[in-house]
């Protein structure tokens, strides 16, 4: 196979011009203070990383954010972590959460929790909506229960900047509230979040009130953990999935609820009766779907295990057992249909065995939006695309093959 030089050549003759320049024709001020601030190695990678993105870093805010030290005098970032936060132009108050440390002296977050942050926290794209200050971002993971524990996690925070509940308000009203616990106060701030999204398409109803009329009834979960704000996109956003909600209201009476842990799961199909399409959204993998947890595809679980559904959930059949005999069930969650060479056994598979006659679609990898398409609302059910592009159906523990 033959090699592509001509990338790193030009890199490198760049390289050396610039160097080359700075020598013959005499250092500018500016040149100086880079020259002070930063070793060649370093000042090697921005000078690459300005040609792989095109542009010239602002050397200021580079001096600035080096300068971020703990009390050790240890940096914070390394260099490309010092570029990337130039990049994404992340404010240096934000980028000094790197330092933050908890109880045990351990610090509270990572360079990649801080992309998270400027990511889910107001000003990314298409977010136009007032960022959470750093002081309310730290003081909510300061909470404790009875216990001493932390009553919020990071996962928490990270799902309450994506849907901007509003920081500042919901540590008013905790601060001011003497005896409601903080949690419950976090999860009505939630939950008005999505209803104040659902009245702009008159669809808030749907989590007040369930009208029982003629139609199939849908009972669709939402879960309290979303650290990246995906089921609101197929909530609010996008509608469900690649149809909105107004459509599937046409063909069923549906009722959203939200649900922390498996208990409230039962809670909410034991209220509706009669259930034809029960869709249960979280974060998930090959062994669970997390409704009050982390995700734990890129984290490890911060939880017990009630605030995810998985292999020892056999309690569930029961409720399983309530919805209509023809229900179709939705994993709306990555990877929970997701097979090993040697290990078939995943949740969907564990659910439908539990789900007599009743059909489980799932998916097998990590799916967005874009990649699920409906064939049809009643009977719900996804295309033949997507059942060749990692959808699955299973009936009875067995998996239907594609016709």
């Amino acid at each position: 196979m033959k090699l592509n030089y001509k990338l790193p050549l030009i890199a490198v003759a760049f390289l050396a011009s610039s160097l080359f320049s700075g020598y013959s024709q005499g250092q500018t001020q500016k040149e100086k203070q880079e020259k002070k601030t930063f070793n060649f190695l370093e000042r090697t990678y921005i000078k690459i990383n300005n040609l792989r993105w095109g542009k010239e870093s602002d050397i200021s805010k580079l001096e600035k954010l080096t300068n971020i030290c703990d009390e050790n005098g240890k940096k914070g970032y390394n260099i490309k972590e010092l570029c990337d936060l130039e990049l994404w132009n992340i404010d240096r108050e934000y980028a000094e959460l790197i330092n933050e440390k908890d109880e045990k002296g351990k610090n509270v977050f990572d360079f990649g929790d801080i992309m998270k942050i400027k990511f889910f926290n107001g000003d990314y794209i298409y977010r136009t909506f007032q960022k959470d200050s750093p002081q309310d971002i730290i003081k909510i993971l300061k909470y404790k229960d009875k216990e001493g524990n932390p009553l919020f996690s990071k996962f928490d925070l990270f799902t309450y900047l994506s849907y901007n509940i509003g920081l500042k308000s919901m540590i008013e009203e905790i601060d001011s509230s003497k005896n409601e616990n903080p949690k419950e106060i976090a999860k009505k701030f939630y939950r008005e979040k999505i209803k104040e999204e659902l009245k702009k398409s008159v669809l808030d109803s749907i989590v007040e009130n369930f009208i029982d009329t003629k139609k199939p009834n849908a009972l669709i979960i939402h879960p309290y953990s979303d650290w990246n704000g995906v089921f609101k996109n197929f909530i609010i956003q996008r509608g469900f999935c690649q149809f909105d909600l107004k459509k599937l209201k046409k063909d069923y009476d549906i009722k959203l609820s939200f649900s922390e842990t498996e208990k409230e799961v039962y809670s909410a199909i034991k209220e509706i009766p009669n259930i034809e399409l029960l869709v249960i959204c979280g974060h998930g993998s090959k062994k669970s779907l997390s409704l009050g947890d982390t995700d734990k595809r890129v984290s490890k679980s911060e939880k017990s295990e009630e605030y995810s559904i998985d292999f020892s959930d056999e309690e569930f059949k029961e409720y399983l057992d309530r919805l209509n005999k023809n229900a179709v069930i939705f994993l709306n969650s990555c990877s929970n249909a997701k097979e090993n060479l040697f290990n078939k056994k995943n949740l969907a598979k564990f659910i439908s065995t539990m789900a007599e006659n009743k059909k489980v679609v799932a998916w097998k990898k990590s799916f967005s939006n874009d990649d699920l398409k409906i064939k049809n609302c009643y009977p719900f059910e996804i295309t033949d695309g997507c059942l060749r592009n990692g959808g699955v159906y299973y009936v009875d523990g067995k998996k239907e093959e594609i016709k």
